[in-house]
């Protein structure tokens, strides 16, 4: 069992955080005081979801997590919360200064009264306590002050943690990008440019997300007239779990963090993956669909289940992706325990599903375009037994079965090129840029920025050039083995490379 750090930057982290960890506690059957009725082994951490538990020896657990604003009000809640008793309280930490959705003040305030330091000590005792760390998570938005900067920050102090071993360990991000639709402040595409172009080289894997889209499922899956964040933070909660169940759950993909990553970043430079949940639907709703595994994975691919405003995914081309099922329904035997588990579907129903929905013709709707590279299916599947679950206060309906898609996929250029035109559209006025540079800001960095952003972009864009040229290369490579196998008077019998025997 190897342990996983949390770690929950600015108010928008630590609310996400807040819904999160309240779904795992209900997921794993522990109690607001901290204890699991459940657990057959109290005050050993022998049970899967330890990896992001700590126990005591009385059986108490508590979550691997630190939360930190420079507002006070946000981790003031998580402490007043229902499971506010479950964390340990030297790990919510805050700040009696705001940092006034300022990148560069957020850092000032950082250094100068020492909140960077202490977050990095609470992060070493955090560390102290695991016997097998692999890695942290960081929840941020990238459209705030104190998520942007602070994350930033505590990203590079772990490239140079020697001691502790950070260096080497993985760095996971789950990123909120901001849009204008639900501008928090004038100035988020500023934070955003910083934030992107300081961390791209310093974490493993981005997943992300933006409220753009989950406010856009909220009203049309949820049917929500006026979504709140709130109902947003408690969607985001569900698929924060979806990404976390191989570590927390035994699974048929039982995935470590060097795996998940192993098998998401094909090319190191395009870090940066989408998540999609599916099915979500309306809790007055009469459900009477058919949620077999066809179903399924196509609502999983359709754009309209994506947490994150991509280009049509159609039109680009994937290049890794991981679906994770769970639910109860059908019995499995599992050959390492030797006992019969209760699964949704079995991890081939669902690739048999992807492999039909490929064989459509690719004019067809939502029919994913795999990069040309993965010449077998390209998708890995993990399938756990236990059902999902909801918090309380969620307004969508509690079904049997629930998926999550993670993936990386060249339509996420789209996301950039967006957030680069709000960018150019603030900083070619040079608006408010005065607001950073009473904070201490070169003016030179946003220049630097905005080159680093482009180079982003333009890594997306040769990308898309080299995966068109080899699916010619390789059309043209059929073509001439098709041509061989009929001149050769076989009537077309040759089989093509790849082809059913």
């Amino acid at each position: 069992m190897k342990e996983v750090i949390c770690l929950h930057l600015g108010q928008a982290g630590v609310q996400v955080g807040r819904k999160a960890w309240e779904l795992f506690c209900m997921e794993h059957n522990i109690e607001p005081d901290g204890k699991n009725p459940k657990d057959l082994t109290p005050g050993q951490e022998s049970d899967p979801y330890n990896a992001f538990f700590s126990e005591t020896s009385d059986g108490n657990h508590v979550p691997r997590a630190v939360f930190f604003d420079t507002d006070p009000s946000s981790v003031d809640e998580v402490f007043n919360s229902r499971y506010g008793q479950v964390y340990h309280p030297e790990n919510l930490m805050n700040f009696k200064v705001d940092s006034a959705n300022n990148y560069f003040r957020a850092r000032n305030l950082a250094v100068a009264y020492g909140q960077l330091e202490a977050l990095m000590d609470r992060l070493r005792v955090a560390a102290e306590v695991c016997d097998q760390l692999q890695g942290f998570f960081l929840f941020r938005s990238y459209g705030g002050g104190t998520g942007t900067a602070i994350g930033d920050m505590v990203l590079e102090q772990m490239i140079d943690e020697e001691d502790y071993g950070f260096t080497k360990l993985k760095k996971f991000e789950i990123g909120v990008y901001p849009n204008e639709e639900h501008a928090n402040s004038v100035v988020e595409s500023y934070n955003c440019a910083l934030a992107t172009a300081n961390s791209r080289d310093t974490f493993d894997m981005s997943v992300m997300l933006d409220n753009k889209s989950i406010f856009r499922i909220c009203r049309d899956k949820i049917k929500l007239k006026r979504p709140t964040y709130w109902d947003v933070n408690s969607l985001l909660g569900q698929i924060i779990s979806l990404t976390t169940t191989s570590l927390r759950f035994r699974c048929e993909l039982s995935a470590m963090m060097d795996d998940i990553c192993h098998n998401l970043i094909p090319n190191p430079k395009l870090r940066y993956c989408t998540a999609s949940l599916a099915p979500v639907r309306c809790a007055a709703m009469d459900l009477r669909e058919n949620f077999g595994a066809p179903e399924l994975v196509r609502e999983l691919f359709d754009k309209s289940t994506a947490m994150c405003d991509i280009d049509d995914p159609n039109e680009h081309r994937y290049e890794a992706t991981t679906i994770v099922v769970r639910g109860r329904m059908n019995q499995l035997r599992d050959a390492k325990l030797n006992r019969m588990e209760k699964v949704p579907y079995t991890a081939r129903e669902v690739t048999d599903a992807m492999y039909k929905m490929r064989e459509c013709p690719k004019t067809s709707m939502n029919i994913p375009q795999f990069a040309p590279f993965i010449n077998n299916l390209g998708v890995k599947v993990g399938i756990v037994g236990d059902p999902p679950k909801k918090t309380n206060d969620c307004k969508f309906a509690e079904l049997d079965t629930m998926a999550g898609l993670l993936s990386n996929q060249t339509s996420i250029r789209h996301v950039f090129a967006q957030q680069h035109q709000r960018f150019l559209k603030l900083w070619y006025h040079k608006a408010y840029v005065h607001k950073f540079i009473e904070c201490g800001m070169d003016e030179g960095e946003l220049a630097e920025a905005n080159e680093s952003i482009l180079e982003l972009i333009k890594w997306y864009d040769n990308e898309i050039d080299d995966l068109d040229e080899e699916e010619r290369e390789k059309s043209a490579n059929l073509a001439r083995a098709y041509g061989r196998g009929t001149e050769g008077g076989d009537g077309g019998q040759t089989r093509l490379p790849g082809g059913p025997n």
